[in-house]
């Protein structure tokens, strides 16, 4: 299962292709009414105390006030269904359940695999993978719920299956590579062998795909043949939802992330636009667009044109405005200009951060973390100031961000923002629709405490003002400490090596040089697992009380003196040996070093006697073994020194 798990990563890193993420893309009429409903529906989501992966998910309504939609749901394996705020979710027994915005819950099936929910873009169609043979199946949703699933294939991975936009198609992979598309009820039908990428149109008429040799094909779902493309080694493509032409990179730079841009018109040969291009944007059923190379020159064509139109140098990014035909770019500088084919451009912004544009506005940040929005026809208006983070809903209708006071607003239809959240650090996440706005991450507050490591014999402390002090049976260990978190439950733990103290049991002192006393070193991984359970680079840590580690200290405290008297008498029985004693007479000799050897007898004399070895038994005597000559031989007994 492992395994899967692992290949199914791979398959969703290399399915990333023709949906628009090789940088092209485009309107029609069925975007557009997609994004006529406003998706600004707030969600949170509540990690457990003893499982933060799971957890409950709840709407937010009116005056902040929650309402709970879902309980024990793991963590992102749901999809919220925005056009009648219904969703979709898996919980901790891998339950799938379908939730009406009325409340009604319907279960659908058990033992889904976790985040192998897709849903699509329409939300009309989910398909799902199932049981341990990873069985993929589909399903629509109607008016009065959901209808019954239908298996379509099994010893499938995540990530290798997509529904169209009217969820009517499903196209997906099996684990040979092999391509199939399933309509309906009918039986699903091969389409190509070792391919490994696809795309359908919104119209449902074409899929473009590739095969292992990066070569590009397209079908016409109601022909049986497939007809390929002039084109090798493609790096990304588009086609138009209107079937009318097909815009990619040829001849794809892997390492250097260029390509030869081409545009195919239906029934006609491929033709030639530019060399080194690293991004292209296009529009208008793809008849212009514009692109950037690998000088960071942004040019501007119209096929029906012969050259391109050089816009600005230095572009490390843009998107255009297709509604006026003109276009956003961002120089090297961090500047934002509005420019097109024939006008001057115009300075929007500069010291920009972030940007997003929803509903025809454009919304962005700059370094002072003030939000501006821009309309295209007036000048940019400042909306607020220290904001943190900012995210758009999935169909780019509606605004959500956070400031630093973890006040969450949204903005949506052109109106005033509307606070929502009054603090975010109450919610593990905070959603827009489906996109993160807020997510809590691991801090030094959570980890404050105690925690024991029983198999190494290893207790850490972490106090409230960054300090991590660490014990063992050797040393206590001090030093300032940071946490940054990667998710609620995920972190690295960072050090100032510089401010290190040590302070061993036996008395002994060091510190570190603080040449760099505010620099901070990457030192652990942390992982979270519940508020009692920690892993520290893969050693389990328990939280315990203060008792428990004073109990613990005393018994290092003794370890520690024992360990003294030993090296103190040990030292003198290195001083000893080799060398000559005095030893009073009476003193007993025995045939070993300890009490409970054979006594051989006493020493019936003082004199001084030659150390050959020494020994310190678990009292913390010095047994030392001295050589006798009786006249004829030589022998070795030994005996206590005190």
């Amino acid at each position: 299962m492992k395994k899967k798990y692992i290949l199914a990563i791979v398959m969703v890193l290399i399915f990333m292709f023709l949906a628009g993420c090789g940088g092209a893309s485009d309107t029609s009429s069925s975007s557009v009414s997609q994004q006529a409903i406003v998706k600004d529906d707030i969600l949170v989501y509540i990690g457990s105390q003893d499982d933060p992966k799971i957890g409950d998910l709840y709407m937010i309504v009116e005056d902040e006030e929650r309402k709970r939609i879902a309980s024990n749901v793991i963590e992102e394996a749901f999809v919220f269904l925005g056009n009648n705020k219904a969703l979709l979710y898996v919980d901790k027994d891998q339950n799938l359940y379908y939730q009406s915005a009325e409340g009604e819950r319907v279960s659908i099936t058990n033992e889904v695999i976790p985040y192998s929910l897709v849903v699509s873009e329409d939300e009309s169609a989910f398909a799902y993978l199932k049981g341990d043979s990873w069985d993929l199946y589909i399903q629509h949703i109607v008016d009065d719920g959901v209808n019954d699933r239908i298996r379509v294939d099994s010893d499938i991975y995540i990530g290798a299956y997509s529904l169209s936009m009217d969820g009517s198609i499903l196209a997906y992979f099996d684990n040979k590579n092999t391509l199939y598309i399933k309509e309906g009820t009918e039986s699903s039908r091969r389409i190509a062998s070792n391919a490994f990428d696809a795309y359908v149109t919104d119209d449902n008429k074409t899929i473009i795909f590739l095969n292992d040799k990066r070569e590009l094909y397209i079908r016409n779902t109601e022909e049986d043949d497939n007809r390929k493309v002039n084109a090798s080694s493609v790096g990304s493509a588009i086609i138009s939802h209107a079937n009318k032409n097909i815009v990619y990179l040829a001849d794809y730079n892997f390492t250097s992330y260029k390509g030869e841009l081409f545009v195919l018109e239906k029934d006609e040969s491929p033709k030639w636009i530019a060399s080194d291009v690293k991004r292209f944007e296009t529009y208008e059923l793809i008849n212009k667009f514009y692109f950037i190379n690998d000088d960071n020159a942004l040019f501007y064509r119209d096929i029906k044109e012969d050259n391109n139109t050089l816009i600005a140098s230095n572009v490390y990014d843009f998107v255009p405005n297709f509604t006026n035909e003109e276009v956003l770019y961002i120089t090297d500088d961090d500047t934002m200009y509005l420019s097109g084919k024939d006008q001057e451009r115009k300075r929007i912004a500069g010291n920009l951060v972030d940007y997003t544009i929803v509903s025809d506005i454009l919304y962005y940040i700059n370094d002072d973390e003030e939000l501006y929005l821009y309309d295209f026809d007036n000048d940019p208006v400042k909306v607020a100031s220290s904001v943190k983070y900012f995210n758009s809903s999935e169909n780019g209708t509606a605004l959500a961000y956070y400031n630093e006071n973890k006040e969450v607003f949204v903005l949506s239809n052109n109106q005033e923002e509307k606070r929502v959240i009054k603090d975010a650090d109450k919610y593990s996440k905070v959603y827009i629709s489906n996109e993160v706005v807020f997510e809590k991450m691991l801090g030094l507050s959570d980890l404050v405490g105690i925690w024991e490591n029983q198999e190494d014999n290893i207790f850490m402390e972490i106090l409230r003002d960054g300090t991590l002090i660490v014990y063992d049976d050797e040393v206590k260990g001090e030093m300032p400490i940071q946490i940054q978190g990667d998710s609620e439950t995920t972190g690295g733990l960072e050090g100032n090596l510089s401010q290190a103290i040590m302070q061993y049991h036996n008395g002994e002192y060091t510190e570190h040089d603080n040449d760099y006393p505010n620099e901070y070193t990457y030192l652990f991984y942390v992982d979270m697992l519940s508020n009692d359970i920690v892993i520290v680079d893969g050693d389990r840590f328990k939280r315990v009380n203060r008792e428990t580690l004073n109990k613990k200290l005393e018994e290092f405290k003794e370890r520690a003196a024992y360990e003294v008297k030993v090296s103190k008498v040990v030292d003198l029985g290195y001083d000893l040996w080799q060398t000559w004693v005095e030893i009073p007479a009476g003193t007993e000799c025995r045939t070993g070093p300890s009490r409970s050897s054979q006594l051989i007898g006493d020493l019936q004399y003082t004199d001084t006697w030659y150390v050959v070895d020494y020994h310190v038994d678990d009292d913390i005597n010095l047994w030392i073994q001295i050589e006798i000559y009786d006249g004829y031989t030589y022998d070795h007994v030994w005996l206590q020194y005190n």
